[in-house]
């Protein structure tokens, strides 16, 4: 145990050393600390706003909120450190507050490990309010106040630990109805609903309340009868029973022999007057008072008709007082609860067990005879340990390792609370201590602010602000400080003009004061980078030190090196200089000025050469071409005019077929007719004649001549497609000429027509058999039946019509066998043409 609390002290020291030297806790609860009010009542605004309830229903809740946004209201009373937005927290049920999920772990297993080894119930309670919680309810994640959400992303717009969904908890007390403010730390407000509700006694109709103020009184009497009186309420319309009745009414006793005043509901009363009526054996009277006569039961004495140990039973009347004893053993069990007693029946008390039995101490350590009577006790001192786990219990002959229990320590804690200032003064216990109980001044540097924190924050949390002024003298040349408020650390830096004067050009100084100003100084004076990451790197000193004053910054007027302008410039820089303007000096070329910046130009009688000459023109010559030339000049800027352009002009014929290269300058310079010859490739012209044969000409402009000559053949038809012909193409452009059809034409015209003609013939003859068969069929129906005539006209219009089949196949085979002569005919007469041709 020793070692375990060096080793917890010396973690303590360590931790302590690099919050120090890292100085990052009071920087972050700073940037927490910055959160604009504006930003706080919208956030709170938003939370509130389905809320329709009184304001001072929900006073509770916007302290809850507003403290949630300032890390220095929330203090973990286990570490005793600030709560930031961004730590994973859980908040008890009860008293709803914040606490480390780290911390409380480690309170959780501390406790139920404690408790464990104890044999005691494994429950652990909340570090603040106390409140028991089960082994099943042991915070496992990071949860929002609603419980709905699992590790809650910090979000600058909603509040710090909560989902931004609605609460949604039931309100107590339970009402039926939920809460409907957005998730929220701190209890829910009351119930703001609207509901119909009659009054206590049910006399008025329901009116429209609160939920939370549902029940209401109308102001009249209650008149409700009461249940064991024919008085009614007098009160005015209440909650819940109806009090006792208070009428003033004459109250009789039990035995109704006397009676007084009194309240009704107090009912009988028993007067001291003693009944004294007789039993049935007419010997004893009855000594009880007050009570109705068949109250008086039956004579006591009836009943004790046996000996004292009760073994025999004696018939004697009750007159006689006592009755005389058996003679034998009594027998009784004695006060120990293992022997019996051994003297004759008796009348009087049994006596103590003098009984000799081996007795163990209460410890179980030792044996002993002794009387059953006395009890033994042993001078061993237990060596258990008491119930805060550190001290021996040390009692004489002590019962708790029997027990299996551990005694209550008497001594006192007097360990270092968690605030590291004050001891514990409760009882030694075990785990660790509760929190400190006592509060801190936290002031402002003037003393005029307070506000009272948990002991052992003193230093995490800031001072309150204060509205005065400061009071600190003022350090630089100046003789009193700007106004400020009250403040903790150094004061601002002075932000008064300097108004020192300049000994270069006598002009006051108009910075702001840098007299004992603030400045980071690295340590030793000289800046070192880290040999590795063990070796902490050389923190920066701030040091007061007074600054030189600044370069003279009021306005002179300069002319530029190029004398374009006179321009203000501030007094340490006031020399000629370049205005930033182009020099505008014509060049050589006659054709652009000097683009370089302002300077100063070099002349024939300054030997410093300490001017610089202008820049040599690079652009390209920008005169115009002849009209249609698209190349520039290939010369560099030069004076007019430019010499003329021998670029190589990719250009098609006049037919389009070949792709010549020309000049430019004789493309641009020639006539209509040196460009027509000049655009002619020597190929004959791709073009076609109206009448579709190609040109006869070589590559020209415009339209092809000499279409009346065309010589081609052209090859015409007759209207049967059967006879053909050859022409020469000017023939046909002189006069229209067509081929006539002969006998031959005529004559397989007219069998092709013959041909349809049957086909149609044969179509028309299946259709009259057709409708003739449905006419017949439509007359059999409605007809009466002839089975034999029937029989014979079916046999006879059946033969008749195999006659006309076999006709119509013969006359189909004949008119198929011409066609396909005719065919075989004119493709062969086609052929022979064609040989001819």
């Amino acid at each position: 145990m020793q070692k375990f609390k060096r080793a917890q002290a010396q973690n303590k020291l360590s931790i302590e050393r690099h919050l120090e030297a890292n100085m990052l806790l009071n920087s972050s609860s700073e940037e927490e600390d910055e959160t604009n009010e504006e930003d706080v009542q919208n956030v709170v605004g938003k939370v509130l706003l389905a809320y329709q309830g009184q304001s001072m229903d929900a006073e509770k809740v916007i302290s809850y909120l507003v403290n949630s946004f300032q890390s220095s209201s929330a203090v973990c009373l286990i570490c005793i450190s600030t709560v930031k937005k961004i730590d994973p927290i859980w908040n008890c049920n009860k008293c709803y507050a914040f606490l480390h999920m780290s911390c409380i772990l480690h309170w959780i297993n501390d406790s139920l490990s404690y408790k464990r080894a104890k044999g005691i119930t494994p429950i652990w309670a909340c570090p603040k309010c106390r409140m028991d919680y089960d082994q099943n309810q042991i915070p496992r994640l990071y949860e929002c106040f609603c419980k709905k959400i699992k590790d809650p992303p910090y979000q600058p717009w909603i509040i710090p630990h909560s989902c931004g969904e609605t609460c949604g908890k039931l309100l107590q007390p339970e009402c039926g109805h939920k809460c409907v403010l957005l998730c929220h730390p701190g209890p829910c407000p009351p119930c703001a609903k609207m509901v119909s509700v009659k009054c206590y006694c049910g006399k008025l109709p329901p009116q429209p309340r609160r939920c939370n103020a549902k029940n209401w009184s109308c102001g009249t009497i209650c008149n409700k009868k009461y249940e064991f009186c024919l008085h009614t309420c007098n009160n005015l319309c209440h909650a819940e029973e109806c009090p006792p009745c208070i009428e003033t009414v004459l109250l009789k006793c039990r035995c109704k022999s006397s009676q007084k005043e009194g309240k009704c509901y107090e009912g009988t009363w028993t007067c001291e007057r003693p009944c004294n009526r007789r039993f049935s054996c007419n010997v004893h009277a009855c000594e009880s008072t007050c009570h109705l006569p068949d109250d008086c039961g039956n004579c006591p004495l009836e009943k004790n008709r046996c000996c004292p140990c009760g073994k025999k039973r004696y018939d004697v009347s009750c007159r006689q007082q006592q009755v005389p004893t058996c003679g034998d053993t009594c027998g009784k069990l004695l006060d120990c609860g293992s022997h019996f007693c051994n003297m004759r029946c008796h009348t009087d008390r049994c006596g103590q067990c003098l009984e000799v039995v081996t007795k163990a101490c209460r410890c179980g350590s030792y044996t002993k005879e002794i009387a059953c009577v006395k009890e033994f006790h042993c001078n061993k001192k237990c060596t258990q340990m008491r119930l805060c786990g550190k001290h021996l219990c040390n009692k004489k002959c002590c019962d708790c390792v029997s027990k299996n229990t551990s005694n209550l320590c008497e001594k006192t804690c007097e360990n270092t609370l968690n605030c590291r200032k004050h001891k514990c003064a409760a009882p030694c216990h075990s785990g660790p201590c509760y929190p400190c109980t006592r509060m801190d001044v936290v002031q402002c540097r003037c003393g005029s602010s307070k506000i009272t924190v948990p002991c052992g924050t003193r230093k995490r949390i800031r001072p309150p602000p204060c509205n005065k002024s400061c009071k600190i003298p003022p350090v630089c040349h100046h003789s009193k400080r700007e106004t400020h408020r009250c403040h903790q650390g150094p004061c601002p830096p002075c932000k008064k003009i300097c108004g020192l004067t300049h000994k270069r050009c006598g002009h006051s100084c108009p910075a702001t004061c840098h007299t004992k100003v603030w400045v980071k100084v690295k340590a030793n004076g000289v800046k070192t980078q880290p040999i590795g990451p063990w070796e902490k790197p050389g923190k920066d000193i701030m040091e007061l030190k007074t600054l030189p004053c600044p370069l003279c910054e009021i306005s002179v007027l300069v002319i530029c090196l190029g004398g374009h302008e006179t321009r203000p410039w501030p007094c340490h820089m006031s020399k000629p200089s370049s205005c930033g303007r182009a020099c505008g000096r014509l060049l050589p070329c006659k054709n652009h000025t000097c683009e370089l910046t302002c300077h100063k130009l070099q002349t024939s009688d300054d030997n410093s050469n300490s001017g610089t000459p202008c820049m040599e023109c690079e652009k390209e010559c920008q005169f115009a071409r002849l009209p249609g030339c698209t190349h520039p000049c290939p010369q560099p800027c030069h004076p007019a005019p430019c010499k003329p352009c021998k670029q190589l002009v990719r250009i098609s014929c006049h037919c389009g077929i070949s792709t010549l290269y020309r000049h430019c300058v004789n493309l641009m310079s020639a006539t209509n007719k040196e460009r027509d010859e000049l655009l002619k490739c020597g190929n004959q012209c791709p073009k076609n004649y109206s009448c579709g044969h190609r040109c006869i000409n070589d590559c020209h402009p415009g339209e092809c001549k000499g279409e009346e000559q065309c010589s081609k053949k052209v090859r015409l038809w007759c209207k049967c497609k059967r006879i053909k012909k050859d022409f020469l193409c000017l023939l046909l452009q002189k006069e229209q000429i067509t081929v006539e059809c002969d006998n031959v034409c005529e004559s397989l015209k007219n069998e092709r027509k013959e041909a349809q003609e049957a086909i149609i013939a044969k179509k028309r003859e299946a259709e009259e058999l057709r409708n003739r068969e449905e006419v017949e069929k439509f007359e059999k129906k409605f007809k009466p039946r002839r089975k034999k005539k029937d029989k014979y006209e079916n046999l006879k219009l059946s033969q008749g019509n195999m006659g006309n089949k076999c006709w119509n196949t013969w006359i189909l085979a004949i008119v198929v066998s011409i066609i396909g002569i005719v065919i075989v005919y004119m493709t062969s007469s086609d052929s022979n043409i064609l040989e001819m041709s």
